[in-house]
C-alpha cells in the first residue's frame, strides 16, 4: 500500500488539477493524506469536496496552529504515517499518469537488491514548467545540474539531489523518523541523509511530473547555467552564507539524533561538517579538501569556498 502526503497552505489556484493528476494515475492502490496548515483561501473547501467524494481515498486534518512553512507541515505527516511505500506530493504541480508506476518500479528493483528491510528512497527528474504548463526546461537534472548519482554521505551532507515532490520511500526508511529535528534546512534534504547514511538511494532519470513555477514557490527552480543566477548568488551573499550554516547546523542535529546508527567513519565526516561552524576560513578550507565536501559543479564549489 502507497501513501501520498500532501501539506497545503492557500493552494487555491493549482490544487485541482494536482488532485485530479493523482486521482489518474495507472496505480491505484494508494491513499492520500493532506495536512492543510490554516489556510485562509479556498483551499479547505476544495480539499473537503475531494475527502467527501472519494472516501477512504482522501484523507485531510487540519493543523491547530500555522507550523511556520512548508517543511514543519511535511515533517508533520512525515513523523506520524507508515505504510509500505511513502510519496511526497506538492500542492502546485500537475503528476504524469505512470509516475507512481515508475517510481514504484524503481522502488522494487532496489529492494530486490538491497531488501526491504534496508532504508530505501527513490527520486525522479521533473519537467520544468511555468504556470500555464508551458515547457521550460525537459529536465530539471539538467536546469539545475544536479547530480543524481552523488548520493554518498559525503555529497548529501553539503548539498541535496533530491527534490522531494518525486521522492518515494519504503516503512523501513519511515520508520526512521521518530520527530521533528530540531534543526534542518528542509523535508526532504534530512530524508535524503537518512537513505544515504542509513540505507540506499535510487533513482528515475526521466520526469515524472510537470514542477509548476508560478513565482510564489517555496523553493523553485533556477537556471544553475545562467549568468543571472551567478549575480543573484554574489548578490544576496549573505543569505548563501546563512543557508551554508543552516546546512553544518543540520549535520550536527542529524549526527546527534542517529549517533547510535551511524558507523565510526559516518560520525567523523558528520563532526567534521558540522565543525565548519565554529571553524576559521583557513581551517574551513582545510575540512573541505580533506572529506571532499565538494557541490555538484565547479563553478558552484568555488562559489562555496567564498562563501564560507
Amino acid at each position: 500500500m502507497i501513501s501520498i502526503l500532501l501539506a497545503t497552505y492557500n493552494g487555491e489556484r493549482f490544487l485541482k488539477e494536482q488532485l485530479e493528476s493523482i486521482l489518474a494515475q495507472s496505480v491505484t492502490d494508494w491513499t492520500l493524506f493532506v495536512r492543510d496548515d490554516c489556510s485562509t483561501d479556498a483551499t479547505p473547501a476544495i480539499l473537503q469536496d475531494y475527502a467527501g467524494r472519494y472516501p477512504g481515498k482522501i484523507h485531510v486534518t487540519t493543523a491547530d496552529k500555522p507550523s511556520g512553512g512548508a517543511k514543519w507541515n511535511f515533517f508533520q505527516l512525515c513523523r506520524t504515517i507508515r505504510d509500505d511505500y511513502v510519496m511526497l506530493c506538492d500542492q502546485d504541480d500537475v503528476w504524469l499518469p505512470d509516475k507512481i508506476e515508475c517510481t514504484l518500479a524503481a522502488m522494487k528493483q532496489l529492494e530486490q537488491d538491497a531488501g526491504a528491510h534496508t532504508p530505501l528512497l527513490v527520486h525522479t527528474d521533473l519537467k520544468v514548467v511555468d504556470g500555464q504548463l508551458n515547457t521550460i526546461n525537459e529536465s530539471l537534472w539538467a536546469f539545475q545540474r544536479i547530480s543524481p548519482e552523488r548520493d554518498e554521505l559525503r555529497n548529501v551532507v553539503v548539498q541535496n539531489n533530491v527534490t522531494g515532490c518525486t521522492a518515494m520511500y519504503n516503512r523501513a526508511l519511515a520508520e526512521l523518523i521518530d520527530g521533528v529535528p530540531e534543526v534542518f534546512v528542509m523535508h526532504d534534504w534530512w530524508i535524503a541523509l537518512l537513505a544515504s547514511a542509513l540505507g540506499r538511494t535510487g533513482f528515475v532519470s526521466r520526469p515524472t511530473m510537470l514542477y509548476r513555477q508560478h513565482g510564489a514557490n517555496s523553493v523553485g527552480a533556477k537556471d544553475a547555467k545562467s549568468a543571472g543566477f551567478l549575480i543573484a548568488k554574489f548578490k544576496n551573499r549573505a543569505t548563501v552564507r546563512h543557508n551554508y550554516y543552516e546546512s553544518f547546523s543540520q549535520a550536527a542535529c542529524f549526527l546527534n539524533q542517529y549517533r547510535d546508527r551511524l558507523t565510526k567513519g559516518q560520525q567523523a565526516l558528520l563532526a567534521d561538517y558540522a565543525a565548519l561552524l565554529k571553524a576559521g576560513k583557513m581551517k574551513k578550507i582545510r575540512i573541505l579538501i580533506k572529506n571532499r565536501f565538494y557541490k555538484n559543479t565547479l563553478s558552484r564549489t568555488l562559489g562555496q569556498f567564498v562563501s564560507i
